[in-house]
């Protein structure tokens, strides 16, 4: 049996979701099968495009916020998404999203990145 990886994102949040990007392509990178599943805000901000303008940051780290979006953009480190996608180039990592949650966000299949769902 091969070493698992399961994550539950249900944050939307930058700080968040870069934390779970960094685990999948680690996981990923370590030969494990990782499989991500998407609640609440940790879908939405799946949706396609949100990445792109999605700068919250959990409440307890908002005073740095400005700050960490400056150096990541300074020194070039790739987004939450960016990581995500590279895990996926490294390895196995399957994503699913809560049929509940897309049920509640009244969401079809043309709201998301088809190439993430499994």
């Amino acid at each position: 049996m091969a070493d698992r990886m399961s994550l539950i994102v249900f944050s939307g949040t930058v700080d968040k979701l870069l934390a779970a990007s960094i685990l999948a392509t680690g996981g990923a990178a370590m030969g494990m099968e990782v499989e991500v599943f998407l609640t609440t805000w940790g879908l939405e901000a799946f949706r396609k495009d949100a990445y792109k303008t999605n700068m919250r940051v959990s409440k307890d780290f908002e005073d740095y916020a400005p700050a960490m979006m400056e150096a990541m953009q300074t020194k070039h480190a790739p987004s939450w998404m960016e990581n995500f996608l590279s895990a996926r180039e490294v390895g196995e990592v399957k994503v699913y999203a809560c049929s509940m949650t897309m049920e509640l966000f009244v969401s079809n299949s043309k709201t998301w990145n088809p190439s993430w769902m499994t």
